[in-house]
Order: structure tokens, then sequence, then C-alpha cells
């Protein structure tokens, strides 16, 4: 698996869930139907996972897997699963939210691609 264009595309997708959260809460929230409180929360939110694009950005040209950059991968591997599992309840709760199955199968693969790359090596090593 190329550790290159999971990075990438990790960004990438990431970068734009993060720009929506932080720049259209209120979007976001009537989507879900929650509350108007919870606005400061949501772009808290974005603002992470915006952290975690750039985190992805500046790493994707380094070895990834094995041993080699196991704190990127740790995180990303915590963050896509964890957030698979969530979406993945959200999903049962609203089955007919097609915006929530999107995200479920995108962060689903993602947990998977970043868990295959933490427990094989980087080729060429």
């Amino acid at each position: 698996m190329n550790s290159k264009i999971v990075m990438s595309s990790a960004a990438v997708t990431a970068g734009i869930l993060g720009f929506i959260f932080l720049f259209a809460p209120e979007e976001v929230l009537n989507f879900f139907n929650a509350g108007y409180m919870a606005k400061p929360f949501i772009q808290l939110l974005g603002a992470a996972i915006l952290g975690s694009a750039a985190s992805n950005w500046i790493s994707r040209n380094l070895p990834i897997g094995g041993i080699y950059g196991r704190p990127v991968m740790a995180g990303n591997m915590a963050h896509f699963s964890i957030g698979f599992l969530l979406l993945a309840r959200a999903v049962f709760n609203q089955p007919e939210n097609i915006v929530l199955w999107i995200l479920c199968i995108i962060y689903a693969v993602f947990a998977i691609a970043f868990s295959a790359l933490f427990f094989n090596s980087p080729k060429g090593t």
C-alpha cells in the first residue's frame, strides 16, 4: 500500500471536512438537527480535523508504516477507527441519512488503510 497516496487523500478529506465544520457550523448543525449551543464545539472539531489534515499533508512524503512515522500513524489510526465506530452507531440510529453513510464508509476505508500501514513496513525498507 502506498503511504503517500493514503496520507495525501486523508489530508485532503480531513481538510475539506475541517473547513466545512469550521466555516459552516450552523449548516452542519441544521443538517443534523442539533441545537445552536453546539456551534463552538463543531468549530473546535473543525479546527482539530484541520490540524490532523496539516499533519498528514506535511508527513505525506515521509516513509510511513512499521516503525516509521509511528506518532502520525497512531494518531490517524485512532482518529479514523474511533470516528468509524461513532459514525457506524449514528448510521444505525439514522439509516436513512445518506451523508452519515458516506462519512462512515470514508472513515472505514481510512481506518483499514492506516491499520494496514501501521502493521506493515513501508516499501523499500
